[in-house]
């Protein structure tokens, strides 16, 4: 099960990735129906930003997603953003990061198989996908793919990330790494969401998780930091990411070095170090409400 889950780490979705009205002609005569085969560079743990040479790695929120399924907690269609919504929003800010929603929305329904909730969702990403200006990147010819595969999670994952990598290709190719960024933090944001909604139930593994985010927010604000826009929402949206960061703060980790054990004649090293979390429940609390306040402005 993990190695089949693994696959999806595919959709880093939203987040990372983004679209481009650049297609490929050979795709066009791709048979809708036939099997797909994952390719392996799809299979990571991070996205790799390049924003004037520096780099930052944000992790996937499909990583998140997917820690919640193996987690036992139950899907909950609460904790997505309307598809509805879409339609409200009008700014280039409320666009890109909704972008980024609706994609880790798109992949957490994957993640659960909920086939029909899927489909739906691509109607909101490819509304904003186009709004963004890479609307080619969820062609009719990628529609009839997901459809057909629908019940394929393999296959529809990899299409999605097809037309995300593309799109992330091809903002920052044309100067449009403001959006891309935006896409970025609007999908790590409603991953962190989906998380606080599950630790709030006393899900320990989840909770952890969470504490993990803090040196990711760290590099998600120093990137927003980098991008040059201006703007009431955005200026508002960076500003609770540092309020965000402050709780943060208040979580500490403790890393315990023990020596890795070797099995010679298995080939086999053991790494027994820990790294441990401490989050007190104020502080989870905390943070759940600063997310919650992000999110809202974010979808509001």
């Amino acid at each position: 099960m993990k190695d089949h889950l693994k696959q999806i780490m595919i959709l880093t979705v939203v987040v990372a990735t983004v679209l481009t009205s650049c297609e490929d002609p050979e795709k066009d005569n791709i048979d809708p129906v036939a099997p797909v085969k994952i390719p392996t560079d799809i299979i990571e743990n991070s996205k790799q930003f390049d924003l004037n040479g520096q780099i930052f790695s944000i992790p996937s929120p499909v990583q998140t997603a997917i820690l919640i399924k193996e987690s036992g907690a139950e899907f909950n269609e609460a904790y997505l953003n309307p598809k509805e919504k879409a339609d409200v929003y009008s700014t280039m800010f409320q666009k890109a990061t909704n972008l980024g929603v609706y994609g880790a929305d798109l992949g957490y329904a994957t993640i659960y198989e909920n086939t029909n909730i899927s489909l739906d969702y691509l109607t909101p990403v490819r509304k904003l996908a186009s709004e963004v200006g890479v609307e080619n990147a969820f062609n009719e010819t990628l529609i009839e793919r997901f459809s057909a595969n629908s019940t394929n999670q393999d296959s529809i994952l990899v299409f999605i990330s097809e037309a995300y990598q593309a799109a992330d290709n091809y903002l920052k190719e044309n100067d449009k790494s403001y959006q891309a960024g935006l896409i970025l933090a609007g999908g790590w944001i409603e991953a962190l969401h989906f998380s606080c909604k599950v630790a709030e139930l006393g899900n320990e593994d989840v909770r952890y998780r969470i504490g993990e985010q803090k040196s990711t927010l760290k590099s998600l604000i120093s990137l927003l930091h980098s991008l040059d826009v201006n703007g009431d929402d955005y200026e508002e949206f960076v500003i609770g990411m540092e309020d965000l960061y402050a709780n943060f703060e208040q979580v500490t980790s403790e890393y315990t070095y023990q020596e890795p054990v070797t099995y010679a004649d298995k080939k086999l090293t053991v790494f027994n170090s820990t790294n441990t979390v401490n989050m007190p429940d104020d502080v989870l609390s905390n943070i759940s409400m600063h997310v919650s306040d992000l999110r809202e402005l974010i979808i509001k």
